[in-house]
């Protein structure tokens, strides 16, 4: 089964990965590490590798004074994830979400950092993070895909 769950989510990447190389839309960046495109009334997220958890609060919060909408269409790990926290904010079955703990820039865990990260998720969400034992390691990264994210939230982009 695990081999199964594996090819699967090579699967998935390696489609995401074509698809991103095909795609010849404009894209805006927000940081380096963020490869998104901004619309009036929403924005889509198509790689978001995370960052500073701080830059993130910030970053949500700015959306959400906008009153914009999130779409999630690729990646979206680490600090990324606290994006699911946010109610205008919807998945797509072929994205995917990577979860660990928080570090210092050393990679030393941040025990305070993982408890603010905590704070952000909703319950669903926050029982993937704890079980998964994301929570307790910053040096592995925890996948899951957009499809579960949508059975666990509701919260799948309708358009």
């Amino acid at each position: 089964m695990f081999e199964k769950m594996r090819s699967d989510i090579l699967l998935g990447l390696s489609m995401w990965a074509v698809i991103m190389l095909m795609s010849s839309c404009v894209v805006s960046t927000y940081r380096n590490n963020v490869s998104m495109q901004t619309y009036s009334d929403h924005i889509v997220i198509r790689s978001h590798l995370g960052g500073y958890l701080q830059d993130e609060i910030n970053f949500l919060a700015d959306i959400m004074k906008s009153g914009k909408s999130i779409r999630i269409e690729g990646s979206c790990h680490s600090a990324c994830t606290i994006l699911l926290s946010y109610d205008k904010t919807c998945v797509t079955p072929g994205s995917f979400f990577g979860f660990h703990a928080a570090s210092y820039a050393d990679g030393r865990m941040h025990l305070g950092g993982t408890l603010m990260l905590m704070k952000f998720y909703p319950p669903p969400i926050l029982a993937v993070f704890i079980n998964s034992g994301a929570s307790l390691d910053n040096k592995i990264l925890r996948v899951i895909t957009g499809a579960t994210v949508i059975r666990l939230l509701d919260n799948a982009c309708t358009d």
